[in-house]
């Protein structure tokens, strides 16, 4: 099986779920419900245009519903990689990038040079690490990495521990693997009214647990050797009581 390259999103799968479900996943062998990622990947891609990145991709639909033979036309002629919305998405989306590039915490990094959605790469031990940066900022002193988190508010108001669970500090420590950067940050933005937006900066210590779990990442990688993934589990796990799990 040929190489896959290792993205912040592929390692987590890893460390998470285990060889077989992240290589499956990757390959196609199962689909997955990406509906509810489909806001945060067109906030993202109107934030870079904003910031003077690639114009988004995408199609203002001009129909109610695609019931007709008409509308139906109009969405299978669409190329599959443009995000078919509707005016009033595009509309409130907009309002939320409005108060973002104004936010006294994230103004000053857009202000000095920055790159958006920029790619990366660099290998290691074999392994070919890649990743898609949404925002670069450089000034004399610093180099400084923003990620956009498009986030319910019940993840909003326990960030800094959700971030922990999701594992985002895995996804900080190949940012700065693959950058040196001098700071990584997250800045969350709340899916939901009133759409709050904070900046959150990765400690030392929360990049040195994503490195650990980069590290582990690894080795069930080595382990596997890109071997055809197998979704008959073989462990027989143990189900016990919640005094035993904390014991």
């Amino acid at each position: 099986m040929k190489a896959i390259n290792l993205s912040p999103s592929f390692l987590t799968k890893v460390y998470e779920k285990g060889y077989d479900y992240a290589v499956g996943e990757k390959l196609g062998l199962f689909n997955v419900d990406t509906k509810a990622m489909s806001d945060g990947r067109l906030l993202h891609a109107l934030i870079s245009e904003r910031l003077g990145g690639e114009v988004a991709k995408i199609a203002i639909k001009p129909f109610d519903s695609f019931r007709t033979k008409e509308a139906k036309e109009w969405r299978d002629s669409q190329p599959d990689d443009v995000a078919i919305v509707t005016k009033e998405k595009i509309e409130e989306l907009n309002k939320i990038i409005d108060r973002l590039v104004q936010h006294p915490k994230v103004k000053p990094f857009i202000e000095v040079p920055c790159a958006t959605e920029l790619v990366v790469e660099k290998q290691v031990n074999g392994y070919n690490v890649k990743g898609i940066l949404d925002v670069v900022s450089s000034d004399n002193e610093a180099t400084n990495i923003i990620d956009w988190k498009f986030v319910s508010s019940l993840v909003f108001d326990s960030f800094s521990k959700k971030a922990l669970f999701m594992h985002y500090d895995l996804q900080a420590a190949v940012y700065d693997f693959l950058t040196d950067a001098t700071n990584v940050y997250f800045c969350i933005i709340e899916s939901e009214a009133p759409h709050r937006i904070k900046l959150f900066h990765c400690d030392s210590s929360f990049l040195e647990s994503g490195a650990e779990k980069f590290s582990k990442s690894f080795n069930i990688l080595d382990t596997a050797k890109w071997r055809e993934p197998n979704f008959n589990i073989e462990e027989v796990s143990e189900l016990m009581s919640w005094e035993n799990h904390n014991g």
